[in-house]
């Protein structure tokens, strides 16, 4: 007991510390309390999801997202311009967040999302009072490159366009040509875009480490909509501002950058801020939040060792008998796997719905590598190691007992550490599964990836063995094995820098994280579930409650 102490006195600083952070977020949040759910639909008949929120003068702001994200991304932007009394109307494009509907390949040479953007503006108007001069538009990525077109489209252009890392390139960018197959030039509303078209005062915002719209680019644009295309007189104006180290995917989380758009529209004359514009509150409560539920999970799992260690009975009717051999086999069969991920990629192409394509990455390479390893483990070939899995001692057909009270604290320690993610994803921070098709490929992908989480689990019971029965720590090796495991998306995040695609590699250590955070949580079930299978069903839950969201739905 003397021992444990100190690790148990941290693990409840760490919960105290999380519990904080949570209660902070939630009071920065506040505001959002009176927020009504709306719903209406855009020409083609998606029913789009929106979400407004009552202010207390005569200006509205629209706010919209950038590709892949969702509303809920936009309320720390959304709290500045409430806290003014302004009006508010977020909602989601299709195939984003809890909207119907998806995208095609095709989107950025369409104007079907500026129809939306203008049909929400219908939406805002009715539920408001406000009219078109009194609604300001306001984007980032996608939802600025939308907003743009918008008002392009509009014959009442909103009074002004706050664009935030605008995903329009008047030069070339190889990475955007790459993704939405559109080169931006040629596309009839940028070739006129000029000093007078729109008509609204444009506040061009972006990062100077942003990938998407880079320095060169938002320049390039800006000297677009600088363009003197007639001797009409100008009626609006054109402001440009890069921020110092700032990158795309943070852009809208920039206190700087918000504040910076905030007080250029105060001079405009069109909204006024009494309060003093900060995102410290999001920043200092979200990584308390973090902090502290991390270190919970890396600290619970060592005191529960202490005080009621797993069983040290060998798992399966496999032993490891040469590790270094193991270890290498385990690298080497992510290579073997991928034609199995691919395989298996493509046959959820042949379901009559809409796909989360960036988000197949971890049914594809977590279900692909346990399916592997699974056969191999059947017929006795894993490198380094002795015998055959005999399912019925693998799977070990002892019925759950839902009397077992130790089942039940893991299932509370499921849902708690699920519930938390879902209250930070509120906030903002993050984003939060809709109840729609996402759901459905969350019960499609769940028991494939749950494999794969199976087999590690085992592997690493197996690891374990070893170490009593040799006497030796080991655990060198386990943290190796824990990163084996992850190798594909490492690999990925390392490519994505390699390309010079930062907003990539950030997406990629976002997932790593994820996955590190399922990865925790499973370590903790183990002391109370015995059911591994049952373990890696609730882990692959939770990763794809929080991954899915991230991601848009294609149609093909």
């Amino acid at each position: 007991m003397k021992k444990s102490l100190p690790v148990l006195i941290a693990l409840i600083m760490m919960i105290l510390i999380m519990s904080i952070g949570l209660m902070g977020l939630l009071v920065l949040n506040r505001n959002f309390k009176d927020q009504e759910l709306v719903e209406f639909s855009d020409l083609g008949g998606d029913t789009l999801i929106g979400t407004y929120v009552p202010g207390s003068t005569n200006i509205g702001v629209i706010l919209l997202e950038g590709f892949g994200s969702d509303q809920i991304a936009m309320r720390p932007a959304a709290s500045i311009f409430l806290e003014s009394g302004a009006h508010i109307f977020t909602f989601d494009f299709s195939g984003h967040g809890r909207s119907q509907g998806a995208l095609g390949f095709d989107n950025a040479s369409t104007d079907r999302l500026a129809y939306q953007v203008l049909a929400a503006r219908e939406t805002f108007k009715t539920l408001s009072g406000l009219t078109e001069d009194e609604i300001i538009f306001l984007g980032h990525s996608l939802g600025a490159r939308v907003a743009l077109q918008a008002a392009v489209m509009d014959n009442s252009p909103p009074p002004a366009l706050v664009l935030i890392g605008t995903q329009v390139n008047i030069g070339t960018n190889i990475q955007s040509e790459f993704f939405t197959g559109t080169k931006d030039v040629e596309l009839a509303w940028v070739q006129s875009l000029s000093n007078v078209n729109p008509d609204s005062h444009i506040l061009l915002l972006s990062g100077s480490w942003d990938d998407i719209l880079t320095p060169l680019g938002a320049k390039a644009l800006y000297e677009k909509l600088t363009t003197h295309s007639s001797p009409a007189e100008e009626s609006a104006s054109r402001e440009l501002t890069i921020i110092p180290n700032l990158l795309h995917n943070y852009e809208i989380y920039s206190a700087k950058l918000v504040r910076t758009a905030a007080y250029q529209l105060e001079e405009l004359g069109l909204i006024s801020f009494n309060e003093p514009i900060s995102f410290s509150g999001y920043y200092i409560f979200g990584a308390m939040t973090l902090i502290g539920l991390f270190a919970s999970l890396i600290l619970a799992p060592i005191y529960l060792q202490m005080r009621v260690p797993i069983s040290p009975s060998l798992p399966s009717s496999v032993r490891i008998q040469n590790l270094i051999r193991f270890i290498w086999a385990k690298l080497w069969l992510w290579l073997g796997a991928i034609p199995i991920a691919i395989l298996l990629i493509g046959l959820f192409f042949i379901f009559p719905l809409y796909l989360p394509v960036f988000n197949m990455i971890y049914v594809g390479f977590i279900g692909g590598y346990g399916i592997l390893l699974f056969i191999l483990y059947i017929l006795g070939r894993i490198p380094g190691t002795d015998g055959k899995w005999k399912l019925k001692q693998n799977i070990r057909r002892v019925p759950l007992s839902l009397r077992d009270s130790k089942f039940w604290i893991g299932l509370l320690i499921w849902s708690v550490i699920l519930f938390i993610a879902i209250i930070f994803t509120r906030t903002g921070l993050f984003y939060v599964i809709a109840f729609n098709q996402r759901l459905i490929w969350l019960a499609l992908f769940t028991p494939v990836t749950a494999l794969g989480f199976w087999i590690g689990a085992i592997e690493s019971r197996m690891l374990n063995f070893l170490c009593i029965e040799s006497g030796r720590n080991l655990r060198w090796f386990r943290s190796v094995l824990s990163l084996i495991g992850l190798t594909p998306f490492i690999l990925y995040t390392i490519f994505m820098g390699i390309l010079g695609s930062l907003s990539g590699m950030i997406g990629g250590l976002q997932g790593l994280l994820i996955l590190a955070l399922t990865l925790l949580t499973g370590k903790v079930l183990n002391h109370f579930i015995q059911k591994l299978w049952l373990v890696s069903v609730f882990q692959a839950i939770l990763l794809y409650a929080l991954i899915l969201p991230q991601g848009v739905l294609f149609v093909f």
